[in-house]
């Protein structure tokens, strides 16, 4: 019967609504939460963890066009706790582009938001092949101590040999200071991703 026929465009509306209402919904819910996340650092960041990340991650579920906008505004103009934690539920979008789109606002000059969008990156279960080249260059530009702490684990996630020569390539010694050395950090983070390699070129290289 051709009502039979309708049925998969009747429920593509449906759902379309039904999304556009609980995208509604939930920006206001976010806005609400994201006005309370005041306070000094150390307070924003325990209470954009705890309020304003699942909001965040509801959004990035209904996983549309207009949700990962939303998301993407965000992360470029929300204040630095709330804008890193947008990285996740962006790279989290079934849209092929949304990587992409991500690494494009990799900046050292933002630290938070930088930390946020290479951890998102070291812990996404895509497909980062695609990207490989672009991950490489970025990552090779930043300069912030803090920033390159987060970048062995995503470059480790690659597990190919190119990755593998710019991890090696950044290793650096140095005097041992006071504290926790930021390169010392990096340099042990570079061994723990190589050696986690299961890639055989990369295991060749170096033996």
């Amino acid at each position: 019967a051709s009502w039979r026929k309708c049925l998969p465009i009747v429920f593509f509306v449906f759902t379309g609504i039904v999304h556009a209402d609980d995208f509604k919904a939930l920006r206001k819910e976010y806005e609400d939460a994201k006005a309370k996340s005041g306070g000094v650092p150390e307070e924003r960041l325990k209470k954009v963890q705890k309020s304003v990340l699942p909001i965040l991650e509801k959004i990035g579920a209904v996983d549309s066009n207009e949700s990962l906008g939303f998301l993407l505004g965000e992360l470029k103009s929300a204040g630095p706790e709330v804008a890193a934690a947008c990285a996740g539920p962006i790279l989290a979008s079934t849209n092929d582009g949304a990587p992409r789109l991500l690494l494009q606002q990799l900046s050292d000059k933002n630290r938070p938001v930088a930390i946020g969008i290479l951890d998102a990156f070291s812990k996404t279960k895509r497909d980062l092949v695609a990207l490989e080249p672009e991950l490489l260059r970025v990552t090779q530009g930043v300069h912030d101590p803090e920033v390159k702490k987060a970048i062995p684990p995503v470059l480790g996630k690659l597990d190919s040999l190119a990755a593998a020569k710019a991890l090696f390539s950044s290793v650096q010694t140095g005097k041992a200071v006071k504290g926790e050395d930021p390169q010392h950090v990096y340099n042990s983070r570079v061994v723990t991703a190589l050696k986690l390699t299961k890639s055989g070129e990369v295991k060749k290289w170096l033996a």
